[in-house]
């Protein structure tokens, strides 16, 4: 390979590594599963101007801080007014999607089923 091929390859690769740190989330609740090993987080991402207001949801453990990455179990274009609902630690029941653009709607995450409504 090339000099050039490779000098490019590595710029390419630094350009695009660096790209996620434009984004960040701004997690505004979370709900903790009964057992209080998992918590699901609501939150919007922002990547700069060109983004618009979107509701994300990820589960991570109770523990743990929000990754810097989208949502895990549910993207919607806009600012969606969700009902959430853990049934058990296993169950998580999401209603209000009705309606709305979504762009991410997982069914299971984690080894936690997700209904919508």
């Amino acid at each position: 390979m090339s000099k050039t091929v490779l000098l490019l390859a590595g710029i390419s690769f630094t350009v695009l590594a660096g790209c996620s740190d434009l984004c960040g989330n701004d997690s505004s609740s979370s709900i903790v599963s009964p057992s209080g090993k998992l918590k699901v987080v609501v939150f919007s991402r922002d990547c700069g101007a060109t983004t618009g207001f979107n509701t994300q949801l990820s589960i991570v453990q109770a523990n743990a801080e929000l990754p810097n990455e989208g949502g895990n179990t549910f993207i919607a274009n806009g600012t969606v007014p969700l009902r959430i609902q853990w049934q058990s630690d296993s169950r998580l029941s999401i209603s209000g999607v009705q309606g709305q653009k979504v762009l991410k709607q997982e069914a299971l995450v984690g080894g936690v089923a997700v209904t919508y409504e």
